[in-house]
């Protein structure tokens, strides 16, 4: 009761956005019902306060509705962590790993840090990969941690090492 209001996300909803969103070659209908699951290890509003972006084991990006946490895009960080091979990137254990994730200020972009070193940055319309940011961390880095400064200047990324990048349209 009181002024808060309960939104529950189903697991139901996540497979079947999974399973929607995602062709059955990069992930079959077992392995959507075992990432439907997957404990979630951060979840940030955007700047407006409309969206909701999870983060969760395995790789697992989602856009939620703010307010009513209906299922959005679904950002999978890299289709082999969803599906177990851990070769993606070599000594770190993808399966309890969380992908970092983060939106721009301007609520348009979403970026996902790989296990492979590399940033993708996605359209939050339309759930499109816009670009990647390739050349800032060694293969096989996984990068885990990303954020945007709130002027849109500046992209600051981490995984062993950290690069900035500067934002252009």
């Amino acid at each position: 009761g009181g002024a808060f209001a309960e939104m529950q996300v189903s697991h139901a909803s996540i497979r079947d956005a999974l399973q929607t969103q995602l062709s059955s070659a990069v992930l079959g209908k077992e392995d959507a019902e075992e990432m439907s699951s997957v404990p979630w290890s951060k979840v940030q509003f955007n700047a407006s306060g409309k969206k909701l972006l999870v983060t969760a084991k395995r790789g697992l990006v989602m856009m939620l509705d703010g307010f009513d946490a209906s299922v959005g895009h679904i950002f999978l960080n890299d289709t082999s962590a969803a599906t177990g091979d851990e070769n993606v990137a070599p000594g770190i254990d993808v399966i309890d790993k969380a992908p970092s994730a983060c939106f721009s200020p301007d609520d348009q972009t979403i970026l996902v840090g790989g296990y492979d070193g590399v940033v993708r940055c996605y359209s939050a319309e339309s759930g499109a990969e816009l670009s990647r940011l390739e050349e800032g961390h060694p293969t096989g880095s996984a990068v885990g941690c990303v954020a945007c400064s709130p002027n849109l200047a500046v992209v600051a990324t981490s995984c062993v090492n950290t690069a900035l990048w500067s934002w252009s349209s």
